[in-house]
């Protein structure tokens, strides 16, 4: 018991009573290595703020436990991010509430998939819009949402300023008040606002 170094030795068939023992020793318990897995996620299973400590090295196994467990999903933490993006990537609904922190990873999977891209809610926005930055059709088309971060990020290229679609007429004239010059090259259909 009070060599931590043999404890970690033990074989597995020892696992179950091993991780009893030492279940109140979380600094040891995160120390557990990846052979133990199964049994030591299934055995914090209760405790969601240990379950998110878990090292990265326990991810295949943590994601796949928690996989019905949306809100707990959404909770993993960035060290995560590679696996657990790739486990839901069939899960659209659940890709598009992904928090901000797996923006870059995220974005990274998705970039081949413009109609998933276009999705991206709002807090992905300066990473999504910074990402397809070279493709001006598909900045042309992104939703109102993004509005703000869209239009600051154009906001050198007048060219590109001046395209910018009626849906984000309001942001756009708002930003671009204090030049008037802008303001009258304007095109047609921000006339009304």
């Amino acid at each position: 018991m009070d060599n931590e170094e043999l404890l970690l030795e033990m074989p597995v068939e020892h696992s179950k009573l091993l991780i009893s023992i030492v279940m109140d020793n979380e600094e040891l318990l995160l120390e557990m290595p990846v052979w133990r897995s199964t049994l030591l996620i299934s055995i914090v299973m209760d405790n969601e703020e240990l379950l998110l400590e878990m090292p990265v090295e326990h991810s295949t196994r943590l994601i796949s436990i928690v996989m019905d467990n949306e809100e707990l999903l959404l909770e993993m933490p960035v060290e995560h991010s590679t696996l657990l993006i790739s486990i839901v990537m069939d899960n659209e609904d659940l890709l598009l509430e992904m928090p901000i922190e797996h923006s870059t990873l995220l974005i990274n999977r998705i970039m081949d998939n413009e109609e998933l891209l276009l999705e991206m809610p709002v807090q992905h926005s300066t990473l999504s819009i910074n990402r397809i930055m070279d493709n001006e059709e598909l900045l042309l088309e992104m939703p109102v949402q993004h509005s703000t971060r869209l239009i600051s990020i154009v906001m050198d290229n007048e060219e590109l300023l001046l395209e910018i679609p009626e849906r984000h007429s309001t942001l756009l004239i708002i930003i671009v008040m204090d030049n008037e010059e802008l303001l009258l090259e304007m095109p047609v259909e921000h006339s009304t606002l």
